[in-house]
């Protein structure tokens, strides 16, 4: 993949089944882990779950309250939860700071041929001081 116009390798693995509980009923459970490298360098890793015991799903209407130049990585992680994954340059823009990486994935089957994705990710940004520098959140598919 290209970030911030870097090449990067991306190592991902990925595992569902029709047992396990879901966090939702219609839900397939599923887990997925992936690691980013630059030149062969660990730049981040995220995790995702639709599974109920470890679901990584977080509540998106508290984006709006991350606020850039106040909010610190405390306050953000108090508001959305404990993240998934980490990501430092270039997966962010700043060469300096890091972030904190939420994602959530479930895939649902009402019934035979129909089945619909979801995916949404959300990308808090630190300066070095520890205050919110970005908030890349995106959504796509339908719930």
């Amino acid at each position: 993949m290209t970030k911030n116009e870097k090449q990067l390798k991306v190592i991902t693995y990925a595992y569902a089944t029709t047992g396990g509980k879901a966090v939702r009923e219609s839900v397939v459970p599923a887990r997925a882990q992936a690691f980013y490298f630059y030149n062969d360098t660990l730049v981040g890793h995220e995790f995702g779950s639709s599974f109920a015991v470890d679901h990584s799903d977080f509540d998106d209407k508290k984006v709006p309250d991350i606020v850039k130049g106040k909010t610190t990585r405390a306050e953000a992680i108090q508001l959305v939860g404990k993240p998934g994954g980490y990501y430092i340059y270039p997966l962010i823009k700043s060469t300096s700071g890091d972030a904190v990486v939420y994602v959530y994935t479930e895939t649902t089957s009402d019934a035979p041929f129909s089945v619909k994705q979801f995916r949404k990710v959300l990308i808090v940004s630190f300066d070095t001081a520890g205050l919110v520098s970005d908030v890349d959140f995106s959504s796509s598919g339908n719930k």
